[in-house]
């Protein structure tokens, strides 16, 4: 969580390839965080996939890389 007296970003990973990003439990607590942060009133100003990270399996470079998935929501406190 990024974060000044405006507003700020808050990340939060996508656990399964298919999971609803609407349905993470993972949203839930990141619009909880923002609701605390704004002291109620906020507004969502970008929600979206943000950059993924992709690493190996093990520490075989021949092993097939796994892709760790995360969604932002930027806000702007009211």
């Amino acid at each position: 969580m990024r974060v000044d007296e405006q507003g700020g970003l808050v990340v939060f990973p996508l656990k399964k390839d298919r999971e609803s990003v609407y349905a993470s439990p993972f949203r839930a607590e990141a619009l909880k965080m923002i609701e605390q942060h704004c002291h109620g009133a906020y507004l969502i100003t970008k929600d979206g996939e943000t950059k993924s990270e992709m690493r190996t399996t093990g520490l075989d470079a021949d092993e097939p890389l796994t892709t760790k998935r995360f969604w932002g929501l930027q806000f702007r406190c009211k």
